[in-house]
């Protein structure tokens, strides 16, 4: 394997070649590097739960109460980290004319996460990082512009649901995670312009962010219901704002196989669940505001509350039937230009478990239902987190205050949280970044 040294080795170089636009030419295509270096410096009053965390940078949700023989919080400890790992690397190949009505955009980017693995602790998605600092795939995806204002994209991108011009602008890197979705996934997507109105429509696969299910999680229930994730989208635009609405279909197969009382049964266990969003975002000449509100259905691989459970057992095969779990989230984020240098932001939302519309099964060991999602235990995420930042040139210099409440807890028969006991997280965030 390639050490990390030896790729920041090659991009530096990569880097001297290029000229003052960072432009290079490869087969007489003009290529453009592009990029950033951040560096973040970050306190936590609080525990998070590191498996979910990237090298703990990452916080979704603060670790939960445990207590010791002396009723004292075990998990109500600080802690303090340094992290260069979401710096990134870009090449961008852009207006490149195939044809007289034919435009040609290119892009590969990576940053330093670093291959990502997952395991399922219970029905608990975890993210473990086997190879941290290391090179990952963020972006990698072609998309063709035909003059009658229609494109084509094909490669790994943003989720349909995670539209560019409705995102969180935070410091941290988690982007408001788990409030906001936040994938990248294989996909073919089509879009469309009508004047002002502009319609899209995708098909998804899964990569590395991955649904959860009986076994480990995995793009394999995504796969073997042979029908991909369906998406589209209707935007209208004015100036530099637009009002959006989003629907995605999504069909999950947990197993295709069950195993009961010494026999073997080929079963093809099925769960759809929709997500639905609207969102707002308006632009003047000072200041920004975005809102967005989302339905779930089961949505782990966005690290997301939406969620599944097992509704039925058959006795005799194993055979199972499951419900949904949906979450509801909003958030509202609202960005100032105090001067061309300094910018002021906060970020503040909430996401929550509505619970299954039927009694699940419940798990005779443990008491409660058998759930798949990011975190079982949790019914409500929220936070707020105001921000600066000062910008000169290519350099920035940001400060982010981040206030994270989760309310967690044993579920009822509908897969929600009666009394939920909550913790908080205080994060003080600096970071140094310098783009290219």
């Amino acid at each position: 394997m390639i050490s990390a040294k030896s790729v920041i080795a090659i991009l530096f170089l990569l880097l001297i070649f290029c000229n003052s636009t960072y432009c290079i030419e490869i087969f007489s295509v003009p290529v453009v590097t592009y990029g950033k270096v951040k560096f973040d410096s970050i306190f936590d009053t609080r525990q998070i739960p590191h498996l979910i965390s990237t090298q703990d940078v990452v916080l979704l949700y603060p670790s939960p109460k445990l207590l010791d023989n002396r009723n004292k919080d075990i998990n109500a400890h600080g802690r303090y980290n340094m992290a260069a790992i979401e710096s990134r690397i870009g090449f961008k190949v852009e207006d490149f004319c195939i044809n007289d009505d034919t435009k040609l955009l290119a892009i590969v980017e990576m940053d330093f996460v670093g291959a990502q693995g997952f395991i399922a602790v219970g029905a608990l998605l975890s993210l473990i990082n086997p190879f941290p600092n290391t090179l990952r795939m963020r972006y990698c995806y072609f998309k063709l512009d035909w003059e009658d204002e229609s494109s084509l994209l094909v490669g790994h991108y943003s989720h349909l649901l995670c539209p560019e011009e409705c995102q969180p602008e935070t410091i941290s890197i988690n982007t408001g995670a788990p409030i906001e979705l936040e994938c990248r996934e294989s996909q073919v997507r089509y879009a469309k312009r009508f004047g002002d109105v502009e319609f899209s429509f995708a098909l998804h696969e899964q990569v590395d962010f991955v649904s959860t299910g009986p076994g480990e999680a995995s793009p394999q229930y995504l796969r073997n219901a042979i029908l991909p994730d369906i998406a589209a989208k209707l935007t209208y635009n004015w100036n530099e704002s637009s009002l959006g609405a989003i629907l995605d279909f999504k069909r999950l197969i947990p197993r295709t196989v069950t195993f009961a009382n010494g026999n073997l049964f080929n079963h093809k266990e099925s769960i759809n669940g929709i997500i639905g969003e609207v969102y707002l975002d308006f632009k003047n000449e000072t200041s920004e505001l975005k809102v967005k509100l989302i339905y779930e259905d089961n949505a782990s691989e966005f690290a997301s509350l939406g969620s599944y459970a097992v509704k039925t057992i058959d006795p005799v095969t194993d055979f199972r039937t499951y419900a949904n779990i949906p979450a509801i989230a909003f958030w509202v984020e609202y960005i100032y230009d105090l001067s061309e240098c300094f910018q002021f932001g906060i970020f503040t939302g909430a996401t929550k478990k509505l619970g299954a519309n039927q009694s699940l099964a419940i798990d005779s060991f443990t008491g409660e239902p058998i759930i798949f999602g990011l975190n079982p235990s949790l019914e409500y995420v929220y936070r707020v987190s105001p921000r600066i930042k000062y910008r000169n040139g290519p350099c920035e210099v940001g400060l982010e205050f981040e206030v994270t409440g989760a309310g967690s807890g044993k579920n009822n028969e509908f897969g929600t949280i009666p009394n939920p006991s909550l913790v908080n997280n205080f994060r003080v965030l600096t970071a140094v970044t310098y783009y290219f």
